[in-house]
């Protein structure tokens, strides 16, 4: 039988919502296609502002303002010039509360260029760069890090099978100073030399995990630029260090695979040299397989997803060994991260499989190892000591970059329905009619229903903000009590299926 889809209409402000839990899952309005959630950011005002990949055909990058609760606000889809696909990667709030979106453009299958953009709160497009890095007859590339300097610059770390390039440009977007290393000289074309993910240390550079041939290799830059030093270690025939992140200790972790086996690492910060390696036996990634780290005080988290497209969501301990395992319930697709905004408040989102459709997710909680019907328990994980390792000998090329350009990017209206992904839809719909009351709100035990004749027999259901059904039943007299003392205190919403619609109000159980 299938599942019955209520609507249900926000009718509170995004500020009194905020911080309750919600999974939500995004679809286009109308017509097919995947969405898929690459990078979140709360605003100054509470609420969201989301980069997505949109796909239907070649992708398309896509921007998306949401209020606390998820529901949408507005949002867009790209049009780049000359471009047969495009994907976002991060976006983050400035000063002005403007958002710079950060992603790639593809002119042909071998001319790729990353785009800065910067959109104003309603959604306005200001100004677009484009940042060429020229033709690569490889698919390896990652434009996938941005950060807001305290000074209002930008840094951000741009890849292509050759080259990894790092830039540091003004509020504008215009270049202050570009770096490029590479295996061999440009005339050579460089060599294999990819980077994963660039890890800012404010007001003193960043790191670079990178790839020297099959080894993996950081580079540790100044704030201006310079390479201070760089490492190459041989780890296995072919390692991807996907997410680098300061640890609680100073140090800096590492997480991708070795051979296609997940692992997590410890360097030092100071010099690179490896303090311990961890690998999860038993466990595969894909080739694109993707690990996200992130650390929340003395915390630290790794999620990964599995070649059976699972995703765990463990809890490791400052040493690598695990603490706690989580995993996804439905099926994902390889985008899917975790974000610690504040205490008590994490986002875990990418996408998800519903109804054979893989749709943007959402997923906001106060604790990401509590089950929702996103994430439950699974059975635990373990590590074991990696020790089969060297250190080689990895010496880059370096010149500068500075191919910077304007670009008239538009901004085209792309409508998403956000539904809750418990199977309630959430859209802006009517209250209820002036035939159905609902009464006390807020309540402590009993809630009221009183309706006209017609509606005796129509069914109704509460659902918590996060879209977990609570209670459903009929409605079987003109009125009619219904025992709430069961739930506990906090929002709910309640939806009764009239005829022709249905008809929602939010209720507060107060004890």
């Amino acid at each position: 039988m299938k599942k019955l889809l209520y609507t249900i209409a926000f009718i509170c402000s995004s500020a009194s919502l905020f911080a309750q839990d919600f999974a939500l899952t995004y679809e286009p309005v109308g017509v097919d296609g995947i969405v898929t959630m690459r990078d979140l950011a709360t605003t100054s005002n509470g609420n969201l502002i989301v980069g997505y990949d949109y796909t239907n055909g070649p992708p398309v990058s896509g921007i998306m303002l949401t209020e606390a609760n998820g529901a949408v606000i507005w949002s867009k889809t790209l049009v780049v010039p000359e471009s047969v696909a495009g994907c976002s990667f991060e976006v983050v709030e400035n000063a002005e509360g403007n958002f710079y979106l950060w992603g790639l453009s593809k002119a042909v299958s071998t001319e790729k260029s990353a785009i800065l953009s910067e959109i104003s709160a309603e959604g306005e497009m200001l100004w677009s760069k484009q940042y060429d890095f020229g033709t690569s007859l490889s698919t390896a590339y990652s434009i996938n890090s941005m950060d807001l300097l305290p000074s209002g610059n930008l840094q951000m770390m741009v890849a292509v099978y050759e080259n990894v390039i790092v830039l540091q440009t003004n509020a504008d977007g215009e270049i202050i100073w570009g770096k490029v290393t590479a295996m061999g000289p440009p005339d050579d074309e460089g060599g294999k030399n990819p980077g994963f993910e660039w890890l800012a240390i404010p007001d003193d550079g960043g790191m670079c995990a990178s790839k020297a041939g099959n080894d993996f290799s950081l580079l540790r830059y100044s704030n201006d630029g310079e390479l201070l030093w760089n490492k190459a270690y041989s780890l296995g025939a072919y390692t991807h260090c996907k997410t680098i992140v300061q640890a609680p200790n100073g140090n800096v972790l590492i997480a991708g695979y070795i051979d296609y086996v997940p692992h997590i690492m410890e360097v030092s910060e100071e010099d690179g040299t490896i303090v311990w390696i961890k690998t999860f036996e038993g466990l595969s990634m894909a080739f694109t397989g993707k690990s996200h780290l992130t650390v929340d005080g003395e915390n630290i988290y790794l999620d990964f997803t599995t070649t059976a497209m699972e995703q765990y969501v463990l809890r490791i301990s400052e040493t690598g060994e695990v603490l706690e395992t989580m995993m996804t319930k439905n099926s994902l697709l390889d985008y899917n991260k975790i974000e610690f905004v504040d205490q008590g408040e994490v986002y875990f989102y990418g996408s998800s499989l519903d109804a054979d459709i893989y749709k943007g997710l959402i997923l906001r909680t106060k604790d990401l190892f509590e089950e929702s019907c996103m994430i439950g328990p699974a059975e635990s994980v373990s590590t074991i000591d990696f020790l089969d390792y060297s250190v080689v000998d990895f010496t880059p090329f370096e010149w500068d970059f500075a191919e910077e350009a304007d670009v008239a990017i538009t901004l085209t209206d792309h409508q998403l329905r956000a539904k809750y992904a418990c199977d309630v839809v959430l859209s802006d719909g009517p209250e209820l009619e002036n035939n159905i009351t609902i009464y006390p709100n807020p309540v402590v035990n009993n809630l009221t229903i009183q309706v006209t004749e017609d509606l005796i027999n129509a069914s109704f259901v509460i659902v918590d903000l996060s879209g977990k059904r609570v209670m459903n039943g009929t409605i079987t007299s003109l009125q009619s009590e219904i025992d709430l003392s069961e739930l506990n205190n906090g929002q709910y919403v309640i939806a009764i299926q009239t005829e022709n619609n249905v008809k929602t109000q939010k209720i507060t159980v107060l004890k």
